[in-house]
């Protein structure tokens, strides 16, 4: 959150990704609220790979995002989540040596940052008459079939 905080100060956008698909925005933009992150905007602050024509894949959100915006770097908690390819054609036995043995090795500590995972989170379904979703109690695990 301070690394956060730190770079709006500077005046830095700083955009969350999210692998949920779009009815479950309310829910992600409420939960990093909770954790400290402020008010996320979906489609400019949040964007969702469920918003995605193809959403088998986190590169075309990342490419979507950098029409925009000048990355200046990725912090992410899978490798995935630097590039498609690292799960590519049986990726994640061979991510370890192609994330340190490769042209990309330079980018770590230097526009990359691979952090390990602080939350993970569940939404439960909006209540009948309620407007968006409640995310939960933060948990360390995600149950299976929530995306």
């Amino acid at each position: 959150v301070e690394g956060v905080e730190a770079a709006r100060r500077e005046g830095v956008t700083v955009i969350f990704t999210s692998d949920r698909r779009r009815e479950g925005a309310a829910g992600v933009i409420a939960l990093m609220a909770r954790l400290g992150f402020g008010a996320l905007e979906s489609g400019r602050t949040l964007h969702l790979r469920g918003d995605l024509e193809n959403p088998a894949a986190d590169d075309p959100l990342r490419q979507s995002i950098a029409q925009n915006y000048c990355v200046i770097a990725l912090v992410g908690d899978s490798l995935g989540e630097f590039s498609d390819l690292f799960e590519a054609q049986g990726g994640a036995a061979r991510a370890p040596t192609a994330a340190t043995e490769t042209m990309v090795a330079p980018l770590w500590g230097a526009g990359w940052f691979l952090l390990p995972n602080p939350v993970r989170s569940t939404v439960k379904p909006a209540p009948a008459g309620a407007e968006s979703a409640v995310p939960t109690t933060p948990t360390t695990d995600m149950p299976q079939g929530v995306k």
